[in-house]
């Protein structure tokens, strides 16, 4: 590792963005109007730091560097009008201060990762860290997932109330593996962005590829495995490599161990058969879940044109929620069905056709120039099919993982995406 590296701004970096995926961890303990991530804490600091650094704003940026950072403010400020315009709750403007927070937050750190020298020992410090975490988190989720322990009957041990160690699970089967995060389809899309932004960078090693695969896979999330394997094919076609026998031979070789020692593994805990009864849940059988989310989806589509109002500026930024607990009290006020579940039809309907389009001309800078980088494409095409199922605009990652690739796909950086 570069030795500039213990550069203290470099490491601070890379800590917050292993930090990312802290969705478990709330500091104080669910009294607080959103919960006290040790990432939002770290990036408040860097808003601070900023503050206290203002040369480093006077950099200058290229066209596409800088509509990316003026676009992201217009977002900011467009989804506070639909606000005063659509004003449904006090709600609405927790979220908004959670949203510009993160907006900012995601600024401060595109301009310090600019400035840094080690970008490529960041990034690797960063995925290396974080697939570390996943092992302790997929230890400690299975431990108690076949110990029966479930957070029902442990609910007197007061620090899960700060930490929360639990995996989701299909059935009573197989846990379902969400890491640091507590929906495993986030947990599935945000390794897969590491999966991408790794692989190209050349710092995602093969074994670790290989486990970052696994982990999605048993994240049993429809959606981000769909996703993933999209975007997969999608590299191998643009892709084209010549065939070298010898490393194909090598790969082969260690994919077979790989899976041999998975299978063993397997069979020694009488795991195959929970495995194939989760996958036929999961895959095979409709869920009242998947019903009442194509249901809300469906909703938010066909209610966003109730006026001409509506139609251009939508019914209010994060007043969703609103909506679906008025007319779905069917299902009560569960919070994991107080959103569309999609960007699309949150867009359309939160903000209208204004938004709509604002927001994905900003994200479309990524491909938004006359040699569109790999990478860039790779992270546009997972945003595009993730978001047709979930939404994860309002999460720090989601910005970070925008402005990173921004950066690093910048033509000064040709030399650390070596072919890409």
């Amino acid at each position: 590792m570069n030795h500039n590296f213990k550069v203290s701004i470099d490491r601070f970096l890379a800590i917050y963005l292993i930090s990312l995926s802290f969705f478990r961890i709330d500091f104080a303990g669910g009294n607080a109007p959103f919960l006290i991530t040790p990432q939002l804490l770290i990036s408040l600091f860097l808003i601070l730091l900023i503050l206290l650094k203002k040369d480093v704003l006077n950099q200058k940026l290229s066209l596409r560097t800088g509509h990316s950072v003026v676009g992201a403010l217009l977002v900011l400020i467009y989804f506070f009008l639909t606000i005063i315009f659509g004003f449904k709750g006090v709600l609405q403007l927790k979220k908004m201060t959670l949203f510009t927070e993160i907006i900012i937050s995601s600024i401060a750190f595109f301009y310090l990762f600019k400035t840094s020298k080690n970008k490529k020992e960041i990034i690797r410090f960063w995925i290396k860290g974080t697939l570390l975490i996943q092992v302790v988190w997929l230890l400690v989720q299975f431990s108690l997932f076949f110990t029966n322990t479930h957070q029902s009957n442990t609910a007197h041990i007061t620090f899960f109330n700060y930490l929360n160690p639990f995996s989701h699970y299909v059935g009573s089967y197989f846990p379902r593996i969400n890491g640091g995060f507590l929906d495993p389809n986030v947990f599935s899309y945000y390794m897969s962005f590491i999966f991408f932004v790794g692989k190209s960078t050349k710092t995602l090693r093969q074994i670790e590829s290989y486990f970052v695969m696994v982990l999605i896979l048993f994240s049993f999330s429809r959606s981000g495995i769909a996703s993933f394997v999209l975007v997969y094919l999608l590299q191998t076609i643009l892709t084209p490599r010549k065939i070298n026998v010898k490393k194909l031979v090598k790969k082969a070789r260690f994919l077979l161990l790989f899976i041999i020692g998975l299978s063993v593994t397997f069979y020694y805990y009488g795991l195959f058969e929970r495995i194939q009864t989760a996958l036929e849940l999961r895959f095979l059988n409709s869920s009242t879940s998947t019903n009442i989310h194509t249901e809300i989806l469906f909703y938010g589509f066909a209610n966003s044109y109730e006026s001409i109002k509506t139609l251009f500026i939508g019914h209010g930024f994060m007043s969703a929620p609103f909506y679906i607990f008025e007319n779905f009290r069917h299902i009560g006020s569960e919070w994991k069905y107080v959103n569309f579940h999609s960007d699309y039809a949150t867009m359309i309907f939160e903000t209208g056709l204004l938004g709509f389009f604002l927001f994905y001309y900003v994200i479309g800078q990524l491909v938004n120039r006359k040699k569109i980088k790999l990478l860039a494409v790779y992270v546009f095409s997972l945003i595009l099919l993730q978001g047709i199922f979930y939404q994860q605009f309002n999460f720090h990652y989601f910005w970070i993982i925008f402005f990173l690739t921004i950066e690093i796909t910048e033509n000064k950086t040709k030399r650390f995406l070596d072919r890409y």
